[in-house]
């Protein structure tokens, strides 16, 4: 058995089938036959795998499933876009492992004709190979990272003796196992796992983020932790929880790559009208006086970013300066900024204009601590201000709360002195009720001896 590497899960319906047939287990649904296949692979791999029936395929089924196989691949190499771990790019390598793994178990029989036809499609196969990998490189600099199938071309060699294509599967081996070494760097980054990134799991319940920010998210660590797609398709217990992870288990059934799987969960979990809703909430998101330009200008990017529909860099510009804060609005001169690069320039300088101006600090008139005394400030007596000379005649002004405390006389009960040193004749009165003409002590209600009299 070839000794190769498939993602399991970039194998379709057909590409299942054959892998579980001729190793003689059984088929099922798509979620069924990859579980099954997985574990077949992991037998094979230990060296534990049970004895496999006899080849069922005839040569003629292996050429025509063959030809349609290479047919499709290089339809989507016509349209690969994404780097090495990009799901296509993964679903690519996949599908030639596959291919190359039936047409190694082809038997020609010793028929020359069928031998001719057999090294067609490895020639076929190896040109795909090598158009994948100088596709790649172009992509991106980062070194590869699919090694097996260089490996299972050499023993496909090995088994076919032909050696008119030993110049061919050297060089694809060197394309897919080496890099340019004036962009490979000297390390590869550590993927780590999706269950080691303490997300939090999308529930569908609302009360967390958006499924648009949620993805946004996953996109973000899935590419700084080195995680290829395939990984995440496979990760949905560490992704997702409640109804959302059983929507997830449905959808790995139905579905064939991760890219699938976003689209699946964006139609489930955004309403009919949501890019209408959108466009009206990003029209009304104005800029808030402790949002700097920047930050301002990275939110509403983002808010673009979500919308299902393109939109042009004039209707986005007009947008924003709509939205503006009036600090900004109020200084923007025609012409107004060309685009959102120009605009971020123009009102960063305002930015720092208002910094400057919100730190400005006057001098200082004392001189203590001044090195050069004589070039110090100093305030001049004959300048001071209207506001000083008012704030100075008030301060000498007595305050209301002063002139309601005016003295009172106890014994004469005559504002303007104290009793002490008054001249006028003190007035007998009882210390206890205040009746006049009685001290206390002779006071007919307050008395306590009894020896009160009467007035006299």
């Amino acid at each position: 058995m070839m000794a190769r590497k498939m993602v399991i899960n970039r194998l379709d319906k057909e590409e299942l089938e054959y892998e579980l047939k001729i190793r003689g287990v059984g088929t099922g649904t798509c979620e069924e036959m990859r579980h099954r296949l997985g574990i077949a692979l992991k037998m094979e791999k230990t060296g534990e795998s049970l004895s496999y029936p006899a080849y069922s395929y005839s040569f003629e089924e292996d050429e025509s499933a063959v030809k349609e196989k290479l047919d499709e691949i290089g339809s989507l190499l016509d349209t690969l876009s994404g780097p090495r771990t990009s799901g296509e790019a993964v679903k690519l390598h996949t599908k030639l492992a596959h291919v190359l793994g039936r047409i190694d178990r082809m038997d020609p029989d010793e028929d020359s004709g069928k031998t001719h036809q057999k090294a067609n499609l490895v020639a076929t196969a190896l040109t795909l190979l090598s158009d994948f990998n100088d596709k790649l490189d172009a992509l991106d600099t980062n070194p590869p990272v699919f090694t097996s199938v260089p490996a299972a071309l050499n023993q496909l060699q090995t088994r076919l003796g032909m050696l008119s294509f030993n110049a061919n599967i050297n060089a694809a081996a060197r394309s897919s196992t080496s890099a340019d070494p004036d962009t490979t760097p000297n390390t590869v980054s550590k993927m780590i796992p999706p269950h080691k990134w303490n997300l939090q799991k999308f529930t569908g319940d609302g009360k967390g983020s958006s499924i648009s920010a949620f993805f946004e998210v996953v996109d973000e660590l899935r590419s700084a932790r080195n995680v290829p797609e395939a990984v995440l398709f496979d990760s949905g217990m560490d992704l997702f929880a409640g109804r959302a992870y059983q929507f997830y288990k449905d959808c790995r059934s139905r579905v064939n790559s991760w890219e699938e799987m976003v689209g699946e969960f964006k139609a489930e979990y955004l309403s009919a009208n949501h890019n209408d809703a959108l466009f009206d909430e990003l029209q009304k998101r104005t800029q808030h006086s402790s949002e700097s330009i920047g930050v301002y200008l990275a939110v509403m990017a983002s808010y673009f970013k979500r919308l299902g529909c393109p939109i042009t860099e004039e209707a986005k510009l007009n947008i924003i300066i709509r939205n503006l804060h009036p600090f900004y609005q109020d200084r923007l001169r025609e012409p107004l900024p060309k685009d959102l690069s120009e605009l971020r320039t123009t009102c960063r300088k305002m930015e720092s204009r208002r910094y400057m101006i919100n730190s400005y600090v006057e001098p200082s008139s004392r001189k203590s601590n001044i090195l050069e005394k004589d070039l110090a400030f100093v305030e001049s007596e004959s300048k001071v201000s209207e506001v000083d000379k008012i704030d100075a005649t008030s301060s000498q002004m007595p305050s209301l709360r002063d002139q309601s405390r005016q003295i009172v006389c106890y014994r004469c009960r005559t504002p303007g002195h104290r009793a002490v040193g008054c001249t006028s004749r003190r007035k007998l009165q009882c210390f206890g009720c205040g009746k006049e003409g009685f001290t206390k002590n002779s006071c007919p209600s307050c008395s306590k001896t009894g020896n009160a009299r009467g007035h006299p």
